[in-house]
């Protein structure tokens, strides 16, 4: 919601906090949100902005900066936007000045996007202090945010409606978590002060004092600074992290590999599509092709403790190693290692003895399948999908794919989870909130790839209600 007036407000709030009598607390409420993140970093303020980026660095400076003007105290102990109404305020505009009243009057808090009204706004519920989700006009975040996003803002109150502020922090759920448990412990150590006073306190102080904390209030008062440095060392986080690394799900580093057979004899053809046909391992797809199945008991490798994992499943639930076609004259396995394809190609050398002759094997890294895939992209007819297939066509078959990979994942233990079975652990009130989560991480994570990709979003409704946590989802 763009408030009449209210840029014009800030800029000459900006300027009144630049005067003689506001500088030195401004600059001092500025520096305070990026010292923790500094000297952890071993790092100035300006080693810090040009590690993170321009951009990162304005919109941390802008949280830091709508932190002192709703809550920093200077100049004979008063508030700098109490001060400029009171002095110029008659030469805002009335928006205007709504505008700066209701951010001197808000405070910074964690918010969930429960939903996403594209072109309109947002509903956004606090993490912190709770209540009924708040419906908030802002087209702009309705653009870029997506269901289960976590956000670090201000929401004001003007007219009757709500808004946020200009300054919003995104956060990875790792470090929104991180806040959460701040924000938490911070109350709890408060409490546990107020205990140990003991009967020192009237009744009725106690009472106001308990409803202070127990809405957080208090903490939030003072706590902006904890946004902006978890923020920011997240951001750092990032920006020195070493790139993932990406494995199947045997462990293996990822690199397509092809094996080709030269076929010996033409005339034998149709016995190796029967020895294929017949081979427990693999299953037949469309035309002359198979795909290479995990075996029910085969074991798998260890997988890397960090990195992406990238796989697929087949309809029973199996793991796919590999996908074998077979051509006029040769024979073809394709796999996403090279130790599978060393694999593969030992397995079909036993299957099909001397219906094939030698293999020549080649391999291609991921960086080069991915910059041959955009380049592909580029050059395709905006009515294909990304696969070749017509889009309709091809969100059909990718949510026949996802509805096999996830009625299996069901039945069978996730890590997020403690290991546990989806179904197992909606059975228990710790389970049932580990689900929660979990279910809100696999629909923002395909809200956001289908948000910036381009395509439909996967629909996980049947997935809340099968587990019974339909309500959690509102």
């Amino acid at each position: 919601m763009r408030i009449a007036g209210a840029d014009e407000a800030l800029e000459h709030l900006a300027a009144w906090a630049r005067r003689e009598r506001w500088r030195e607390p401004c600059q001092r409420a500025l520096a305070a949100h990026f010292e923790t993140i500094c000297r952890a970093a071993g790092m100035d303020e300006k080693e810090l902005a040009e590690e993170i980026g321009e951009e990162h660095y304005e919109t941390a400076q802008a949280c830091a900066f709508e932190d002192f003007l709703a809550g920093g105290v200077g100049w004979r102990g008063r508030n700098v936007i109490d001060d400029y109404l009171n002095q110029r305020g008659w030469k805002e505009s009335i928006g205007g000045r709504d505008y700066l009243r209701a951010l001197r009057a808000s405070l910074m808090s964690l918010y969930e996007v429960v939903e996403v009204r594209p072109g309109a706004g947002l509903v956004l519920r606090d993490l912190i202090r709770d209540g009924e989700p708040l419906e908030v006009d802002e087209r702009l975040g309705s653009e870029s945010l997506v269901r289960w996003d976590r956000i670090g803002a201000r929401v004001l109150r003007i007219g009757g409606e709500c808004c946020l502020s200009g300054a919003v922090l995104q956060f990875r759920p790792e470090a929104a978590e991180v806040v959460l448990r701040i924000f938490r412990r911070a109350s709890e150590q408060a409490m546990e002060e107020l205990a140990a006073q003991g009967p020192e306190l009237t009744e009725e102080y106690r009472r106001m004092i308990d409803k202070l904390l127990g809405e957080t209030t208090i903490t939030l008062e003072a706590g902006a600074r904890v946004f902006t440095t978890i923020w920011l060392a997240d951001a750092l986080k990032r920006l020195k992290a070493p790139p993932p690394v990406l494995s199947n799900f045997d462990g293996e580093r990822i690199g397509w590999s092809k094996v080709v057979f030269k076929i010996a004899d033409q005339m034998r053809r149709a016995e190796i599509s029967d020895r294929l046909d017949r081979a427990a391992a693999l299953g037949r797809e469309q035309g002359d092709s198979w795909c290479w199945l995990k075996g029910e008991d085969e074991a798998t490798g260890a997988r890397s403790a960090s990195g992406i994992v990238i796989g697929g499943w087949g309809e029973n639930g199996r793991h796919i190693l590999g996908h074998v076609e077979l051509g006029s004259g040769h024979l073809t396995l394709e796999t996403n290692s090279v130790e599978r394809a060393e694999r593969g190609k030992e397995m079909l050398k036993t299957l099909l003895g001397d219906l094939v002759g030698e293999a020549l094997t080649s391999t291609q890294s991921m960086e080069r399948a991915l910059e041959e895939h955009r380049q592909r992209r580029r050059g395709k007819p905006e009515t294909e999908g990304t696969s070749g297939v017509p889009p309709e066509e091809e969100k059909r078959i990718l949510g026949q794919l996802f509805d096999r990979h996830y009625h299996w994942l069901l039945d069978q233990p996730v890590p997020a989870l403690g290991n546990v079975a989806p179904r197992a652990a909606a059975s228990g009130a710790e389970g049932r909130a580990k689900l929660v989560g979990w279910l809100k991480y696999l629909e923002n994570g395909e809200a956001r790839r289908a948000r910036e990709g381009s395509g439909e979003c996967y629909d996980f409704t049947w997935m809340w209600r099968e587990l019974g946590v339909l309500d959690a989802r509102r």
